[in-house]
């Protein structure tokens, strides 16, 4: 199992910064940008969470997302997967697509999304918690992230 968590949000990342992921972007490029109203209600968005947490564990590309509808239809995905699926569950604008490292140790890179929701950020990692975690409440440095997604990216 992989043990995801939870980044400390630098700022300083930009959507202009691409790299070797870029190439495999394109299912999140296309589900990211359909991404339509900006109200997302919380507790949907937890039941959507747990809904996800509940999905099988499966690696079927080191890179590359599986569409929504696959992850749905097999009720199974990776970090990647389910972290797609859920964008597009909630349908929220302001959500990113994040990938990098869970810890900053961590041999392997983890996918989550980031929602602004009700002033602040949250963390949405169906993969690992049932529930949106607040990106303030987190440890100072615990997690990094490499890329992101956003709508218009």
């Amino acid at each position: 199992m992989i043990l995801c968590g939870l980044i400390v949000w630098p700022a300083a990342i930009s959507a202009a910064v691409r790299g070797p992921y870029e190439l495999y972007a394109r299912p999140i490029r296309l589900v990211i940008n359909r991404l339509g109203k900006e109200d997302a209600d919380f507790k949907r968005v937890c039941e959507l969470m747990r809904e996800g947490r509940n999905f099988r564990y499966r690696l079927h590309h080191p890179y590359r997302a599986s569409s929504p509808e696959i992850t749905e239809a097999l009720r199974a995905g990776c970090c990647k997967d389910k972290s797609l699926w859920l964008a597009a569950r909630i349908n929220d604008a302001s959500i990113r697509y994040v990938y990098g490292r869970a810890r900053p140790n961590s041999p392997v890179l983890h996918a989550w999304l980031l929602w602004d929701f009700g002033g602040y950020s949250w963390v949405l990692d169906c993969t690992n918690h049932s529930k949106p975690l607040r990106l303030d409440r987190l440890a100072s440095g615990e997690y990094v992230a490499m890329y992101q997604w956003k709508k218009g990216d």
